[in-house]
């Protein structure tokens, strides 16, 4: 036909095509969509039978698509969400609700979990009775994982709320001022200052610090710069608005960063009460009893020097700031590989420290860890229960045990009699942990073995110390002992 367009169909060929062709070409493009969307997806029947299941979903399940087809798809729902699930598809069945959306658990081949976000919709014919329905699936494991670790973040900070203290860190960035970035809420209450300034000025507390003692205060974090991952035992005088002088004691460790900053880990507790007990009547006990101090601890030596007077600091100019703050004692001489020597000392691998904890709480774990980080050099190795505990120590030796007395399968002393019954592992130091503070448990701890008995919630300075005694590392309360 003159002028027809050649893009204009020819009505005739048109009238021929029989309408399954028009179907099956008009469903091409939307199977095409169907199969390769970057979501899962499913066409169920009203009772929830797959019909169809594209690669993605196949995929997030783990199941070749044979073995879904035909599969009511409540049987892949975890056990414990399977009753909403029934509750929402039933509602939706009947008509209350037109769609519904859902954050669940879903159960893979190799049995592992996945969280999912699940839309349904239904289709309805014209007489408003239930299709088909359609399923969408978003895997929304790793957002799920990150909000777990936020609520346990969350649960560990409030727990550290009942420590007889306050944990802080502080950054100290390559340029610029150190920034606080996290203190519990305890250290308000050591200060007596406003929470609020405690958590964003990392300076606050300075406004608290003896006059006398504020020399050392101030050159803390610097000292401990200069020995990076070994631990700075300090103790100073605060003058409080309510409670007057008192004196605080603390531990503090500076880390390296990868971006060259450090992050200065610490805490900080009243021991005012302690200190008080240390007096003797004699004045020159009672004065070095009382002297401020700064301890470092490490494998070789400690350093201790009581805050300089007013007349000391007008006449030294110190070259090295660490000479201010700390003056060396040696321990024990530093094996060299000096050529002079007569016997070189051999250069042997040290291995790191290691303390396997016992513990079926998840908190308490998160506790301990953030404890462990002032004692990088040691190696901590967790056991969610019993069993855990005795392949750990199976598998390797650890130094010093810390158990729970109530774990999920067993006793913490049905553990350590297990341990005893093996000649291997019955000379393995032990510490035990609880909260039952009472005589009898403490004695029964002691005839299993235990070494020292810790009760819940945990004093941070306690458990480093008694670990420091145990793994024959120097503390600042040996450090601080008046000598025979």
């Amino acid at each position: 036909m003159p002028g027809k367009s050649p893009h204009l169909a020819d009505p005739t060929a048109e009238a021929v095509r029989s309408p399954s062709d028009v179907a099956a070409q008009s469903a091409q493009p939307w199977q095409a969509i169907f199969e390769h969307s970057a979501c899962g997806q499913m066409l169920l029947s009203p009772e929830g039978d797959i019909q169809a299941i594209n690669a993605k979903a196949c995929q997030l399940l783990g199941y070749a698509r044979d073995a879904l087809i035909g599969t009511r798809c409540h049987t892949l729902t975890h056990p414990g969400d399977l009753s909403s699930e029934l509750d929402h598809w039933r509602s939706l069945q009947e008509g209350y609700l037109p769609q519904f959306r859902l954050e669940q658990r879903f159960l893979k081949h190799n049995g592992n979990i996945i969280w999912v976000e699940m839309h349904v919709s239904m289709l309805r014919d014209a007489n408003g009775q239930p299709r088909q329905a359609v399923a969408v699936i978003h895997d929304i494991s790793t957002r799920k994982h990150i909000e777990r670790s936020l609520r346990e973040r969350d649960l560990l900070l409030k727990s550290l709320d009942h420590i007889p203290g306050a944990l802080y860190k502080v950054l100290l960035p390559v340029q610029g001022e150190p920034q606080l970035l996290y203190a519990s809420t305890r250290a308000a209450e050591l200060y007596e200052v406003d929470p609020a300034s405690v958590r964003l000025n990392w300076t606050t507390h300075y406004k608290r610090v003896h006059p006398d003692d504020l020399h050392m205060v101030t050159r803390l974090v610097e000292a401990s710069l200069q020995h990076q991952s070994q631990p700075l035992q300090y103790e100073y005088r605060v003058i409080l608005p309510t409670k007057g002088v008192r004196w605080l004691s603390g531990e503090a460790i500076a880390q390296a960063l990868p971006d060259g900053s450090t992050a200065w880990y610490g805490y900080t507790t009243d021991i005012t009460e302690q200190k008080q007990n240390r007096f003797t009547g004699d004045p020159r006990v009672d004065e070095a009893a009382v002297a401020p101090v700064a301890t470092m601890v490490s494998h070789t030596d400690i350093r201790i020097e009581p805050s300089p007077t007013k007349a000391a600091e007008e006449d030294t100019q110190p070259a090295d700031l660490l000479q201010a703050v700390v003056a060396a004692t040696p321990r024990a001489p530093i094996a060299t590989n000096d050529a002079a020597s007569a016997e070189p000392a051999a250069n042997t691998a040290v291995r790191p420290i290691r303390v396997l904890y016992a513990e079926d709480n998840e908190i308490n774990v998160l506790l301990v860890e953030q404890i462990f980080k002032l004692r990088p050099q040691w190696e901590l190795v967790v056991a969610p229960n019993g069993a855990a505990a005795l392949e750990q120590v199976k598998q390797q030796r650890p130094d010093v045990m810390l158990v729970d007395l109530h774990l999920g399968d067993m006793t913490g002393f049905e553990l350590i009699q297990t341990l005893d019954e093996n000649t291997q592992t019955r000379d393995i130091t032990r510490v035990a942990l609880s909260a039952d503070a009472m005589p009898d448990s403490i004695q029964k701890a002691e005839r299993h073995g235990f070494t020292d008995y810790l009760t819940k919630p945990l004093d941070v300075l306690a458990l480093l110390r008694c670990l420091d005694d145990l793994l024959s590392l120097p503390s600042a309360a040996q450090a601080l002992l008046p000598q025979a």
